[in-house]
């Protein structure tokens, strides 16, 4: 469970990530996600959850690409 070694301590970044991944299967585009202020990392999964819509990482410009791993 995401959180469980943080216990009390409330990070505006995780607080819906787990109910982001239950509901869309995997986890929003995080790297694409890095400049984004806490209060807008929060509204933009926010809005994805209650909206249905999985944010797509196309949705963001940038080079994040260049970090993506193949392993």
């Amino acid at each position: 469970m995401i959180g469980t070694a943080t216990a009390g301590i409330v990070d505006v970044r995780s607080e819906r990530i787990e109910e982001y991944v239950t509901r869309f299967g995997e986890p929003p585009p995080l790297l694409y996600m890095l400049d984004l202020s806490d209060e807008d990392f929060a509204a933009r999964v926010s809005e994805a959850i209650d909206s249905g819509l999985a944010i797509d990482a196309a949705q963001f410009d940038g080079q994040a690409g260049q970090f993506k791993s193949i392993y």
